[in-house]
């Protein structure tokens, strides 16, 4: 992206003092966590979704316009 802007690194030396970014979008996720009781600890969780999030620069030189992510997530963790 920095390529796009102009610039190596940073900024390439424009003034993005007026820059804003906006996001927007919705996902839906669901978690499912086992628990130890007796020890009043989380163990283990295992967590899915779908997402579509859209990010939009203004204010930028060359901006690509409206960015568009749509995916899906997993995440699961275990406690050791």
């Amino acid at each position: 992206m920095l390529k796009a802007l102009g610039g190596r690194g940073g900024t390439g030396g424009r003034n993005l003092s007026s820059a804003t970014i906006a996001y927007g979008g919705k996902g839906s996720f669901s978690m499912t966590a086992w628990l130890d009781p007796v020890g009043g600890r989380l163990v283990r969780t295992s967590t899915t979704g779908r997402f579509h999030m859209t990010m939009e620069m203004s204010g930028v030189p060359n901006a690509p316009g409206t960015i568009t992510f749509d995916g899906t997530f997993r995440q699961d963790l275990e406690r050791r």
